[in-house]
Formats: C-alpha cells, sequence, structure tokens
C-alpha cells in the first residue's frame, strides 16, 4: 500500500553486461528505479528491450554488475501469451486478482455465523481486526474496482460469463493486463500494454496508469501513450542506455540538444587532435622534436570520442509516382456488412475521392477489417450498393501477414512481384527496409513480427499500387519504422484506407474518418469534426473519454456566461497557478543541471526522490490550470 511504502530505491542496477553467445546486448548498464516512477522504455526492435525486462524481474542474470532489489519488492509482469485453465468466468478470473481480499472475506464470513451461535468476546475481537483490514485494503469495494477494469479493457458486461478458457489471444491478452493492474504488486513490467487495445480502451489505460500509485516500466512503441503517461524516459541506443527525465515529447527535445552537444564535442576534439598530428609530423626530426615528442605523449593518454549517431539504423523510403485514378474511387450507398442474420455494420453511406486518406476507427469486434474487405471486394456486402472502378490497382496490408509465403526467402518475395529484376536492383530495393547483406537470403518463416512487417510493406511499395488498404500497418514496427511510414505515406499521391489504432499515425495523414460503433458507422471530413461529435454524444452516460486523437476537446461548460466576479476569481487562480508552475519549473531545470554536471558530497537519493516529487506536483499543476481554463471557457 501506498502509505506503508518506504522511499528508497526499488531497483539499483551497478555495472550490468548481458551477451547472448557473441552478440552483445547490454554494456555497463547503471540506473535505478525509484518508487512511483512511471518509466517509458524505448528502442528498435531487437535492441535489448525485453531482455532489460527480464533482468529486472529477475528471471535472467547478468553476466557482470549486479543487481540490487528492495527487500520483498513484488514485481508484476504482462506475459506475453498468456493462459487461463479450469472453468473460471471472464470475472472470476479478474477477481482473483484480488485473491488476499477474497480470503478476508470468507474469513469473516465464517465468523459472521459463529457469532450469529455465540458470539464470544475473542471472536469478535477477531472479526473486528478483519473487518478493519478489509476495509483499509479497500475489500468493499475491490468488485467494484474489478468490474470497472474488465469493462475498461474492452469487456462487455455480457462478457463476463464467458469461460476464460475460450477468449481468443487478444482476449487472454486484456484479460491479463486488466489482472495485473488490479493486482497488489508495487512495480510493474508492462510489454507492449497498448496491443490489443482500441483506441478507447488505451484511453482508459493511460488515464489508469497516470493515476496510480505504483511504479512502472513501459515498453510501447504508442508515442501518444507515452507522452501522457511516462515521466521519464531510458532509451537503448546500442549496448547503453540514455536517462531522459521527461515524457516522450521532453526526450525528443533533450535527445536533439545532446547529439547536437556530443556532435560538437566530437567535432572540436577531432580537430584538436588533427592539429596536433600535423604538428608532430611537421617537427618530430627538426629543431622542436622535444615539443613534438611531448605531444606525440599527451595525444597518447587522450581517448577519442566517438562519432554521434543520429538514431539506430531505420527504414527509409518512398512511393514511387502512380498512375491516376479516376476522381471518383468508390463508393457506399446503404451498405451492410458482415454475416447474413448478423450484420456488424449497416446503412454504410460515403464516398472516396482520389489522394483522400481514410482512417477506420472504432472498438475491437466493431466490424472495422470485414468493412475495409469489402470495400476492397474481398467480402460481398450483405446488402446495399457499392461502386468502385474496377481497373483500380489496390495494395493491401493484412495485419495477419498472410500474403507472405513462409516457405520463400526474403529476396523470392519481391522477385515474384518483377522476374525481369537483377538481384542487384531487389537487394537495393531490399536495403531501403533494412534487409541487407545475407538477410536476404532468410527464411520468411524466421522473421520477426517487425521484420515481416517491414516485408510486407516492401511488397506492396513495390508493386506501385493506386490504392492502399492498411489493416493495422504499424503493428510490430519501431519507432523509428512508424516515423518512416508516416513520412512515406503523406508523400503518397494515390488513395488511403487504412485502420489502426495509432494515434500518431491519424493525426499525421489522416483526411477523413469513419468511426464504427454500435453497429453505426459516423463519417467526418476533419479531424475537429470528430473531436466534436465524441465530446458531443452520447458519451456523457458513461465515464468521459479525452478525444482519442488530442488532449483536451471542447469545454463542457462553453456557451455558459460567468459572472465578472467569478471571471475575476477565476483569472486571479490562474495567475496564481502559473507562477507556482514557473517556480516549480524553475527548480527542475536547476536539478536537471545538477544532474549534467554532479559534485561530489551531494546526497543524489534525496536529490532524485525531489525531483520526482516535483515532477508529480508540475502535473498536478497544470490539471489544475487547464480545469480553471475550462471553467474561464478558454
Amino acid at each position: 500500500m501506498a502509505g506503508t511504502r518506504t522511499r528508497h530505491v526499488l531497483v539499483q542496477f551497478s555495472g550490468i553486461s548481458k551477451s547472448f553467445g557473441s552478440q552483445e546486448i547490454l554494456r555497463d548498464i547503471a540506473f535505478q528505479i525509484n518508487p512511483s516512477e512511471k518509466i517509458g522504455l524505448i528502442g528498435a526492435n531487437g535492441s535489448g528491450k525485453t531482455t532489460l525486462l527480464k533482468l529486472i524481474a529477475g528471471t535472467y542474470e547478468p553476466d557482470t554488475g549486479a543487481i540490487s532489489r528492495k527487500s520483498q519488492l513484488e514485481i508484476g509482469t504482462l506475459d506475453q501469451i498468456p493462459d487461463f485453465q479450469g472453468d473460471t468466468s471472464v470475472l472470476e478470473e479478474g477477481l482473483r486478482a484480488s485473491q488476499h481480499l477474497q480470503r478476508i472475506e470468507t474469513n469473516m464470513r465464517a465468523l459472521e455465523q459463529v457469532i450469529a451461535e455465540a458470539p464470544a468476546r475473542d471472536v469478535l475481537d477477531r472479526y473486528s481486526e478483519l473487518q478493519h483490514e478489509f476495509e483499509l485494503k479497500g475489500g468493499y469495494s475491490y468488485r467494484a474496482r474489478t468490474e470497472a477494469a474488465l469493462l475498461g479493457v474492452g469487456f462487455s458486461r455480457k462478457a463476463f460469463d464467458q469461460a476464460s478458457r475460450s477468449l481468443s489471444g487478444g482476449e487472454k491478452n486484456r484479460l491479463a493486463l486488466a489482472k495485473l493492474l488490479l493486482s497488489h504488486t508495487e512495480l510493474l513490467l508492462l510489454d507492449e500494454p497498448t496491443n490489443h487495445l482500441d483506441i478507447k480502451s488505451i484511453e482508459w489505460l493511460e488515464k489508469f496508469l497516470r493515476e496510480t500509485d505504483k511504479t512502472l516500466v513501459i515498453v510501447s512503441h504508442d508515442r501518444f501513450f507515452l507522452d501522457r503517461v511516462a515521466g521519464r524516459i531510458l532509451e537503448i541506443a546500442g549496448t547503453t542506455i540514455q536517462d531522459y527525465r521527461g515524457n516522450y515529447s521532453y526526450y525528443l527535445k533533450e535527445r536533439a540538444e545532446r547529439l547536437a552537444r556530443q556532435q560538437k564535442q566530437w567535432e572540436l576534439q577531432s580537430e584538436w587532435i588533427e592539429k596536433q598530428q600535423d604538428y608532430i609530423r611537421r617537427n618530430i626530426a627538426g629543431q622542436k622534436t622535444k615539443q613534438a615528442q611531448s605531444r606525440r605523449k599527451l595525444l597518447a593518454r587522450v581517448k577519442p570520442l566517438e562519432k554521434p549517431k543520429s538514431r539506430a539504423e531505420k527504414i527509409k523510403f518512398r512511393f514511387l509516382p502512380v498512375e491516376r485514378s479516376a476522381r471518383y474511387v468508390l463508393a457506399a450507398r446503404g451498405l451492410s456488412i458482415g454475416y447474413q442474420g448478423s450484420p456488424l455494420v449497416h446503412s454504410i453511406q460515403f464516398e472516396v475521392q482520389r489522394g483522400e486518406r481514410w482512417a477506420i476507427l472504432g472498438p475491437n469486434g466493431s466490424g472495422k477489417t470485414t468493412l475495409l474487405r469489402t470495400l476492397i471486394g474481398a467480402r460481398s456486402p450483405i446488402e446495399g450498393e457499392l461502386e468502385w472502378n474496377q481497373s483500380l490497382d489496390i495494395g493491401y496490408y493484412d495485419q495477419q501477414l498472410q500474403d507472405l509465403h513462409l516457405d520463400a526467402v526474403v529476396l523470392d518475395e519481391i522477385r515474384e512481384l518483377d522476374s525481369s529484376a537483377t538481384d542487384g536492383e531487389l537487394r537495393s530495393f531490399l536495403a531501403q527496409f533494412l534487409f541487407s547483406g545475407e538477410d536476404v537470403f532468410k527464411s520468411v518463416a524466421q522473421l520477426s513480427g517487425g521484420e515481416k512487417s517491414r516485408l510486407m510493406l516492401a511488397r506492396i511499395i513495390y508493386a506501385n499500387p493506386q490504392l492502399l488498404a492498411l489493416d493495422e500497418p504499424t503493428n510490430h514496427l519501431d519507432i523509428g519504422s512508424r516515423e518512416a511510414l508516416e513520412a512515406a505515406l503523406m508523400g503518397y499521391p494515390g488513395t488511403i484506407l487504412f485502420i489502426t489504432h495509432d494515434r500518431y499515425l491519424v493525426e499525421k495523414i489522416a483526411t477523413h474518418l469513419l468511426y464504427i460503433e454500435d453497429g453505426k458507422a459516423h463519417v467526418f471530413d476533419q479531424l475537429t469534426a470528430f473531436e466534436k461529435w465524441l465530446e458531443a454524444s452520447g458519451q456523457q452516460s458513461r465515464d468521459p473519454h479525452p478525444s482519442p486523437l488530442r488532449a483536451g476537446g471542447l469545454s463542457q461548460r462553453e456557451g455558459q456566461k460567468l459572472s465578472k466576479n467569478k471571471l475575476e476569481q477565476l483569472e486571479k487562480a490562474v495567475a496564481d497557478v502559473e507562477r507556482k508552475i514557473a517556480d516549480v519549473e524553475g527548480e527542475i531545470a536547476q536539478l536537471e543541471l545538477s544532474f549534467q554536471n554532479p559534485t561530489t558530497g551531494t546526497d543524489w537519493e534525496s536529490t532524485h526522490r525531489r525531483y520526482a516529487d516535483l515532477k508529480v506536483m508540475l502535473e498536478q499543476l497544470y490539471e489544475d490550470l487547464a480545469r480553471h481554463w475550462e471553467l474561464m471557457g478558454q
């Protein structure tokens, strides 16, 4: 419980190195995890993020160095493939996260029976103790918390009675996530927790994690998620770790500034070394030979700086010009999709023109993939009209990647599209997607999820279609690859229909949105129109969700007039909060300078604790400021 936690380090890494065979993953890593921190762990696919999580959990042991953990520290992990045995329902499995409370409750019920028959003093005292412990640990609300968590990760109340072992893989992951969030473990290690969640569930998770006092280490490629949850970023770069005290946006800014400083230092040192070497060459055999020898000795003691790398290698590609399609690409009129007798979505009405980029959004299971496959002719509609250009070249990205041939090698997947191309041309093309050297002869079956995604994108781009139909194209891609895909899609001259839970991708490229929920399709030609609809729709009857695309949205008090006196009070409150924010940000800036220029004798534990407290304080102040602005109608 939060009130009983001590304020000391939970996990300390000192000089940790880890290799697998000849492959070095981590070298001389040192960092610590403090109570209540929310840490985002980022890095390219294969950089060692999962290895680091397993080192924290104690699943792996380091080759060198030491890992110390707080005594009796409970660590919770999110298994990638959870398994549920027995005949428990979804709700019963969720309640298992509070077994300690269930045991207390069972003992209380048993004592109640004894008290009803013979209310002895010692029994009454024991019951009072149990009741106090039950209340203190939130026993009277654990069932409500369990139901809220299950609803939050996307289960309906109807699904509460479903057998947990009959769930799909994605549903089992969501159930496992809910159980982990409900557990009483102090440190949670979350590996891609937003996988299998729709946008609303991701937002619920963000709110839950922001408000929890648990300590979090989160591996995620969801940049919106990291911005809203993480207060610290650890980046695995090469075999080392860089530590940034802030969210993802802060990390981007600080990382760019750090690389600029390192580049300048490298350039200055390189220039100095070159001058010394030139002096030595000119004078080693002349009258100034002693000075030259002294400089040679000095140079031998100088450790050359490594040239900074701007970022780990990432895919970089662009679409070629495509043949212009007709202006009107497709039109749906009164379209119903799904299965006879069981439609998923009905009365769909919209029109797509050349060059438009449509994002198809909605909860899991709402019919997004069925709609996309129907629109490109892979499925037949139940009823209604679907008009589209039959000569249109379509590139379809299936999130299951079923179009790849598992028994083929990487090079053959592209050769299949163009038998006239030389091996050199195909290899040069594949190099844009990080398949170089012997990688092009890898079996497709042996590729990782990220590699398969890159290969599928390579196939689609090589075919140069007029319309892209993309079903979750950023799944399995790391942040660098997602950024490269966004840049390429921004420059694509054709038409795009895409399903995604990646809110960055929607904001970057979508010109229109189609949102599916409860069997209905809602069409929007502007992001702002979609946000306003979300704010004004029937969601007031549920827990309010912020916009899936941006923090904030329309004020619920918009249009209401405030009295002059009330407005003056709010303006004074805003000024007061802004002054406090400036003070806190100033102290934070001073502490960050001390991190960059450490001095001996500093109590670093107290300093880091003060820093963490200030970050929490700053977040609360910004929430207060936003609330005042909302009241003012700004």
